[in-house]
């Protein structure tokens, strides 16, 4: 970002690794620079604020911004916050919007507000924080046994991000790259590009997984992510607990349950090349909770240097539902989306799919948890002059966990995968063979596999 049109200007460059979030500390200025005072237009002897185009970065050491110091003799300066920025119209007319629609749905905005904000948390509080992917039952951040980084809703939220491979950035155990307007390459260790296969992704126990090449297509995946509760990021092998994609890391997408957003929540909002819409009401029916979203996002081609259009502009357009507590324990989930993906010399790639989840979780005697899942999930590419994809997945999942004395906790579960998935070959590009019903699908982490056996 740009400092901001201050008169007279003088540029100076902190050093990396200036804070200049700390009051009183002693600088040292880039080179070309008056290293025994600094001239901003003001008297040098002076105590007080002068306007001067100052480089400095925020806490997170990431983002530059324009500053302004109180000047002192010789190098020590304190460090004033930078005035809040005019804002654009887009986002005056999008502050104005979630104005009226907050005023339309205040039990939405309690929700919204009900959500933890981590930075106002103190240090017991912040250890105290739970993981459920790690050891696949919930535990304390702090005592974790792997690198893992969780990102909440409201961090999201905070983030401005509009995309989820943009709240992905959040995670410093990540790599994330855009391409251009629809490519991302995202990856937790190694080498980074758009067709990276060594992560395993999951949005809410769903694994986003494509045979083709073993990754995900960021470009078909959607979520709302005002429903976001926590993305946790692990880093490092998870195949004992995950199965044989998860080499360099899991990244599981969990959601709030139906009961924490409730009421009517609507947004939309207007950027440099992408726009957006979403609406989502919840609401309660005799023991449980549900939810219904729609969303619409769409993004304009990229430009090139020499100010040519990069033909990867996308829409995308998904609708869903959340069911909490029709049977105790029970949750029903469900997304339909489509869309198109703008590519050079040929027709827009066509995009779609839809799934369907079932999770039942159970207290059992003796202090015992039990918890079932099943999924059905479709999905479709046609990519002209390329290849048509049908895929078709069926997974089945049990895990039970179990207290054993005074300190030991065993997770024992079973999974069975069948995945259909049928190509049709263009005339310069294909897939070998074109259709194909492998077997189950077994992780090491199996005991068992739906009436077959596990190798």
């Amino acid at each position: 970002m740009s400092a901001r049109k201050l008169a007279p200007r003088t540029p100076i460059l902190l050093r990396p690794g200036a804070r200049p979030d700390r009051p009183n500390v002693k600088y040292k200025f880039a080179k070309g620079t008056n290293k025994r005072r600094v001239n901003c237009g003001g008297s040098n002897n002076l105590a007080a604020p002068v306007p001067c185009d100052i480089i400095c970065f925020h806490a997170d050491m990431l983002s530059p911004v324009p500053c302004l110091f109180h000047q002192y003799l010789g190098r020590t300066m304190s460090f004033e916050p930078p005035a809040r920025p005019r804002r654009s119209a887009p986002r005056l007319a999008r502050l104005a919007l979630g104005a009226l629609l907050g005023a339309l749905g205040p039990v939405a905005g309690a929700a919204e507000a009900a959500t933890d904000n981590f930075a106002s948390l103190s240090l017991e509080e912040l250890g105290a924080i739970e993981i459920t992917s790690l050891s696949k039952k919930a535990e304390k951040l702090t005592a974790a046994a792997a690198p893992v980084f969780a990102i909440s809703g409201d961090d999201i939220r905070r983030s401005g991000a509009a995309t989820l491979p943009e709240a992905l950035r959040l995670a410093p155990n990540l790599q994330v790259a855009r391409v251009d307007a629809r490519n991302y390459a995202i990856t937790a260790r190694g080498l980074n590009s758009v067709f990276q296969n060594k992560l395993l992704v999951l949005i809410d126990g769903r694994a986003i997984y494509s045979p083709l090449f073993s990754g995900v297509f960021w470009d078909a995946q959607e979520v709302l992510l005002e429903d976001v509760e926590r993305i946790e990021v692990i880093s490092g092998p998870g195949a004992t607990l995950w199965g044989a994609n998860a080499v360099n890391g899991v990244i599981n997408i969990i959601t709030r349950a139906a009961a924490e957003t409730q009421g009517l929540f609507a947004t939309a909002g207007a950027g440099a090349g992408l726009r957006t819409g979403a609406a989502r009401y919840g609401a309660a029916f005799g023991p449980g909770h549900y939810r219904l979203y729609a969303k619409s996002v769409r993004a304009d081609d990229a430009e090139r240097a020499d100010g040519g259009a990069n033909q990867t502009g996308w829409e995308r357009h998904q609708a869903g539902f959340r069911i909490d507590g029709a049977l105790p324990g029970l949750t029903l989930a469900g997304d339909a989306y489509g869309g198109k993906l703008h590519q050079a010399g040929t027709a827009d790639i066509g995009i779609g799919g839809a799934n369907l989840l079932a999770r039942l979780n159970r207290k059992l005697a003796g202090g015992s948890e039990l918890r079932l899942q099943a999924y059905l999930d479709h999905t479709r590419r046609d990519q002209p002059n390329a290849f048509v994809e049908h895929l078709t997945t069926v997974d089945i999942d049990a895990q039970q966990s179990l207290t054993l004395g005074a300190g030991h906790h065993l997770v024992w579960a079973g999974g069975h995968r069948v995945a259909r998935d049928r190509v049709q070959n263009g005339a310069a590009f294909g897939f070998l063979p074109g259709a194909r019903w492998p077997g189950p699908t077994c992780s090491p982490r199996t005991t068992f596999c739906s009436r077959r056996r596990c190798g």
